[in-house]
């Protein structure tokens, strides 16, 4: 189990969203389409060649749950899939990331509606404020 909570989570990806308010999360690691699905390790933006990995995934791990360990935490679980390619929803149950304020379902549907928005090409500033407007579904 890592030490981050669902909180420490939101509060990263929406600094990561205002400090790259126009980061189309890119699968390819080039082009943005409406349909792509999302690794938290791999693609990018061509804009920004130093961010590696869709949103989620830069958070995490400047969060502490280093790129080099996601396999390895697979392994420890006994997953049959790495920690890389789960939904979101699933990655937070894997993780065992937590609500500190006991709003858990809250903080893993907010997370849950900025990945949808993220994977169909909004940019990530976008796709916060869209949510925490609720102007987008995001109900699990």
């Amino acid at each position: 189990m890592l030490d981050i909570s669902l909180e420490q989570l939101q509060e990263k990806v929406r600094e990561l969203a205002n400090k790259y308010p126009d980061f189309v999360y890119c699968a390819d690691g080039k082009t943005a389409t409406k349909t792509q699905t999302c690794s938290y390790l791999r693609g990018g933006n061509p804009k920004y060649p130093d961010r590696v990995g869709c949103l989620f995934g830069q958070a995490l791990v400047e969060l502490g749950c280093p790129k080099d360990d996601w396999h390895r935490y697979s392994s420890l679980w006994g997953l049959t899939t790495s920690l890389e390619f789960l939904p979101i929803v699933d990655l937070i149950e894997a993780l065992e990331l937590t609500s500190q304020s006991q709003r858990t379902d809250d903080l893993t549907n907010w997370c849950l509606a900025v990945q949808r928005q993220q994977d169909m090409g909004v940019p990530w500033q976008e796709a916060v404020k869209a949510v925490d407007e609720k102007t987008v579904s995001f109900l699990i």
